[in-house]
């Protein structure tokens, strides 16, 4: 019995103990999704970088209830939270524990309050508060708590004298210069001087019209313009200051500027490679929203904390703007938001304010979220094989997440190992740092190859030299030389260079043949899909095994085939001289500058970077212009048509096919309804019989 006793108890305490390890160290259990972007377009799900530490109401910190809290700031030492509902700011240590609250204060001997702040910031041991219903920056003590300066509003000669000025978030530079955003004024930040005089409007968000919207204004009436919305800059909602004196700045539409990295001259200078937060969401009810950024933290190592209120997300990018992973979403549960309104960074942690909620969320960061960190900031500080380190971990805790096998990559090409670099970013289509990989390889290879690629190109050209002319001595190549179906065959590269000729005599003269024609076509598909399957990574922008060269064959050759079945309906109506047979020839035989130029192209194609990829693009486009040209030309000369009939007719086969295409999707639908009725009616009497 006692064993027994003694067996269950440990069996109890074992599975308590996993229980218990599960428990702590899974985020599958949080309310929240986290993911990546792969491409800018798919997302990935990761593994939770924050967990929900703690959250704060104003009972925890001893006092009475929250009301629409709407920014905060920590200075290094102390948290500074704007209480907008009830007209105070709240001190906090970094531990979080209440030092002092700021309700009031002496104006000249008269008892002062807020009215409505929304703007809080710290330096040199100044409170900068931005009082916004009593339109005024204030200027508190950081530790008397007494009243310092008030500025009022500044006058602005370019606005109107009786502007209404709301000061809403505010930051100060180590010259004392205070940068504000105003509500309803879209011309930037407002800059004044420690003494409130206005300087300059700074970094005013740019925006870009839309161009058919562009396009009617020039033809719209005066009426019609005037009822039209203004290209107006917009609004920022939040701005924050890092310690080399930038400006990041949020801006209201997300469309145009949504961040920005304000110098001192205003220009923008940020580097952002990923796109902002969602590109674009269903929402709710059903709406198609772009994200809403209402504010905006930077940490230590430069790396951006954007905070979308509109779905309670978080996006943390790198100082180079990659995206190192997104989470949160609106709700009840812990972790959660109604009204995310507020985001800072107290040392490792990551506070979020909820304006609804009225509670201070504090995020610490999990094992992946701090190896992530870790990794990128290790391989900023050059040290490679720490950065290395943590990149495996990062890989172990999630295989997939693109940052860490980009940078694992990377590494492999600071080593040297170009291939298992670019073997690597090709299998998530990492195409641009494929593309660094490679160039790195190719400079590598032709730095230790250069004198035996000479040496092989000669040797090459001589063999092949050697070979032709042994080739054209034997009695095979003799008789094939002399066939008929080789001559009509060659003939096309005739009518390529001399089309007019060409293609008169392939009619008139019977130089070219049904035979020539379709050899012109099979080798034209052999190459196509040969290009279209194994051509360089550079080009292709995939993997060869996610190809399949049979439907790209047949994506070309079926607009050939409409063209052909189009053109000869509307020749045979418009007294064209040829016949279906004559069409498919001279249609053949236009392929053949895609036949010419295609194993240069293949070869190309493997050596070339995406710098030099225009020069392959513009031959490309060069080619199907002369195809084009060829078809038109061949056109006319076989239907023995003028300039002006000839261009009706070309115009004439392109409604065509796409009255082909019309007709024969109608008729897939109809087939599909049939096939759909009938089914279901042998569905309904099978159900029936049994």
């Amino acid at each position: 019995m006692k064993r027994i006793f003694c067996l269950t108890l440990c069996l109890f305490l074992l599975f308590s103990f996993a229980v218990t390890v599960s428990a702590e160290t899974s985020t599958n259990d949080l309310p929240y999704d986290s993911y990546v972007y792969r491409n800018g377009e798919t997302p990935l799900a990761v593994p939770a970088p924050y967990s929900c530490d703690q959250t704060f109401d104003a009972s925890d910190l001893g006092l009475d209830s929250f009301k629409s809290m709407s920014d905060m700031y920590y200075n290094g030492e102390h948290l500074f939270i704007c209480d907008s509902g009830n007209n105070r700011i709240i001190m906090l240590d970094s531990s979080f524990n209440l030092l002092h609250t700021i309700t009031e204060f002496d104006n000249n001997g008269v008892k002062d309050t807020f009215n409505a702040p929304s703007g809080v910031y710290e330096r040199d041991g100044v409170i900068y508060v931005a009082d916004s219903k009593n339109e005024r920056i204030v200027e508190i003590d950081c530790e008397t708590f007494a009243l310092k300066k008030i500025l009022g509003r500044p006058e602005i000669s370019i606005l109107d004298p009786n502007y209404t000025y709301t000061p809403q978030k505010l930051t100060v530079d180590a010259a004392g210069n205070i940068y504000i955003i105003a509500e309803g004024i879209n011309r930037g930040l407002i800059e004044i001087d420690e003494n409130g005089e206005f300087s300059t409007f700074l970094g005013a968000p740019s925006v870009v019209p839309d161009f058919i919207e562009q396009i009617w204004r020039r033809i719209a009436s005066k009426e019609q313009r005037a009822k039209l919305d203004k290209y107006v800059p917009t609004e920022y909602n939040a701005l924050h200051m890092d310690d080399y004196g930038f400006i990041y700045a949020v801006a209201k539409n997300t469309e145009n500027t949504p961040f920005v990295k304000l110098n001192s001259q205003g220009t923008d200078v940020l580097r952002f490679e990923d796109q902002f937060g969602d590109a674009e969401y269903i929402s709710p009810n059903g709406l198609l929203l772009n994200p809403y950024f209402i504010d905006v933290a930077i940490d230590q190592s430069g790396f951006y904390y954007l905070l979308d209120s509109q779905q309670g997300k978080i996006y943390v990018y790198t100082d180079q703007g990659k995206l190192l992973y997104a989470f949160g979403a609106n709700g009840s549960q812990k972790g959660t938001f109604y009204s995310a309104s507020s985001i800072e960074l107290v040392n490792d942690k990551l506070l979020v304010i909820d304006s609804s909620k009225n509670t201070l969320n504090v995020y610490k960061l999990t094992k992946f979220g701090n190896a992530v960190i870790n990794a990128v900031s290790a391989h900023n500080a050059g040290e490679y094989d720490r950065a290395r380190s943590y990149w495996k971990d990062v890989k172990d805790m999630c295989s997939h997440y693109p940052l860490a096998i980009i940078e694992l990559a990377n590494l492999d090409v600071i080593d040297g190992n170009y291939k298992a670099a670019m073997t690597t970013l090709k299998t998530i289509d990492a195409t641009e740092e494929y593309d660094e990989a490679f160039l790195a390889w190719r400079s590598d290879f032709l730095r230790s190859n250069m004198v035996v690629m000479i040496f092989a190109v000669v040797i090459i050209a001589v063999i092949v030299v050697f070979v032709v002319k042994i080739i054209k001595k034997t009695k095979l190549w003799t008789k094939i030389s002399t066939n008929k179906l080789y001559a009509e065959y060659t003939y096309g590269s005739y009518a390529m260079r001399h089309p007019f000729d060409g293609f008169w005599d392939i009619k008139r003269e019977k130089k070219g043949s049904l035979g020539g024609a379709l050899i012109t076509l099979a080798l034209f598909t052999v190459l196509y899909g040969l290009r279209a399957q194994f051509s360089g990574y550079i080009v292709l922008e995939e993997e060869s095994s996610q190809i399949n060269a049979l439907y790209e064959c047949a994506t070309i050759l079926l607009p050939l085939l409409l063209f052909v079945v189009a053109n000869w309906c509307f020749t045979t109506l418009m007294d064209g001289e040829g016949s279906f047979k004559d069409i498919v020839i001279f249609s053949c035989y236009a392929l053949k500058p895609y036949i010419v130029f295609s194993v240069p192209m293949f070869i190309f194609s493997h050596v070339l970077s995406s710098q030099e990829l225009m020069i392959y693009n513009m031959i490309d486009i060069f080619t199907l212009l002369w195809i084009l040209a060829l078809l038109f030309v061949g056109m006319m000369m076989t239907h023995n048509f003028s300039l002006s009939k000839t261009v009706l007719t070309t115009i004439c086969t392109l409604v065509g096919v796409c009255l082909i295409l019309f007709i024969a999707l109608l008729l897939l639908n109809i087939i599909q309804d049939v096939t759909d009725f009938v089914m279901s009616l042998y569905n309904e009497m099978a159900f029936r019989t049994y």
